[in-house]
């Protein structure tokens, strides 16, 4: 899913949360993400678990 689907789906996510977790799904490791967007491996790990607690909390929304 492109990180543009992913926050029409997501409104909660930032771009950059998008951006990352777009790339992390296509199967980029969180050290190529880290390279090709010049960013720290941690700030990936932040950036993932963030998305990753957007996301869970949208679905627990619309599951309910």
């Amino acid at each position: 899913m492109s990180a543009d689907e992913l926050r029409q789906r997501y409104p909660g996510l930032t771009a950059r949360q998008a951006e990352v977790t777009s790339l992390y799904e296509r199967g980029m490791s969180m050290r190529a993400i880290a390279q090709a967007l010049c960013l720290d491996r941690s700030t990936v790990r932040k950036h993932l678990n963030a998305a990753s607690r957007r996301i869970v909390a949208a679905e627990r929304q619309t599951a309910a």
